[in-house]
């Protein structure tokens, strides 16, 4: 039934990281290694809730509603979601209780030469100790409304009120 989600690898990823890690000192050559990087570890979507962006665990999701279940509810990837599997099914992920490090858009969707330049400023603030822009605090949870019967009768991504 599907795959095993936590053994997937993102290749771009690991290149970037790779490169990153062993590649020329050049700063040039070492941002473009961290551009492919983080665009390789948050796609434009990602914090869109009704979309999933690791297709391994849409896959897997799918995989269960076919065998008869309407709600699947997954954690760890950090990600809160609520997305439609349709004929009334559903797959959640809870999300985190944890801060979230959210890269500034214009990174991911940017041409390479105008990312660059925003990335050299994301960098510089991070440096400083700066993470405020980007650090996402949205603790989210996946509440099951069971029926008499046992059955699930409503599901809903929730966030949390913390005062």
């Amino acid at each position: 039934m599907g795959t095993d989600v936590s053994a997937s690898e993102n290749l771009n990823t690991a290149l970037g990281l790779f490169k990153l890690a062993f590649g020329s000192s050049a700063a040039e050559k070492r941002m473009r290694a961290l551009l492919t990087a983080i665009r390789g570890l948050q796609k434009e979507d990602s914090f869109d809730e009704t979309k999933e962006t690791a297709k391994e665990y849409l896959d897997a999701a799918t995989d269960l509603v076919k065998g008869g279940f309407r709600h699947v509810v997954f954690g760890h990837t950090h990600q809160a979601k609520r997305v439609s599997l349709g004929d009334g099914r559903w797959y959640f992920n809870s999300g985190t209780w944890a801060d979230v490090l959210r890269f500034p858009n214009e990174i991911l969707t940017l041409p390479e030469s105008d990312a660059l330049s925003r990335l050299d400023g994301f960098v510089q603030k991070l440096k400083a100790g700066d993470f405020s822009d980007w650090t996402l605090f949205r603790p989210t949870y996946v509440q099951l409304d069971v029926d008499d019967n046992g059955g699930v009768s409503d599901a809903k991504l929730c966030v949390a009120r913390i005062s």
